[in-house]
């Protein structure tokens, strides 16, 4: 939710250049697209962001709604577009966490041992990093995520 309100006040900033200018600005393109992007994710928690993304539609063409609402046009952010994914997080994710809250806790907790088999010999991988390739890491994109945080 914080990325939707600085996009938000970011394009409150901008509102006049928004308004005198018929194209969208480069600057602004992650901005809008994001925010429409998020609108029928995030409607029944936010129902001015549906008023917002119409507008911006309106203003930009529906076709570039649609566009982004798919995100054809690679302009929505990717960190956004991982927390609010509908896919389940993977198995061993979901079993390193609750092993770190039982430890956390000092609840006693025997890890699945079908699902602990299943994650990558030898290779102990950070819950905050679970889910991005080291690729996408070095390019700048993604600094530092969790699933659900």
């Amino acid at each position: 939710m914080e990325i939707l309100e600085l996009y938000c006040d970011l394009l409150l900033a901008r509102f006049g250049l928004i308004q005198s200018m018929k194209e969208l600005d480069s600057g602004l393109a992650e901005s809008v697209s994001t925010l429409i992007w998020a609108a029928p994710r995030l409607q029944s928690e936010v129902a001015e962001l549906k008023i917002v993304a119409d507008q911006l539609c309106a203003k930009y063409s529906k076709e570039y709604g649609k566009l982004c609402r798919t995100n054809q046009i690679g302009t929505v952010n990717d960190r956004l577009m991982h927390k609010l994914s509908v896919e389940a997080p993977p198995k061993i994710l979901v079993e390193r966490y609750l092993i770190e809250i039982a430890k956390n806790y000092n609840v006693p907790y025997e890890p699945d041992s079908v699902v602990m088999a299943e994650a990558p010999p030898g290779v102990e991988t950070d819950l905050i990093d679970v889910g991005f390739t080291d690729d996408r890491r070095r390019r700048g994109r993604v600094h530092s995520t969790s699933w659900w945080t």
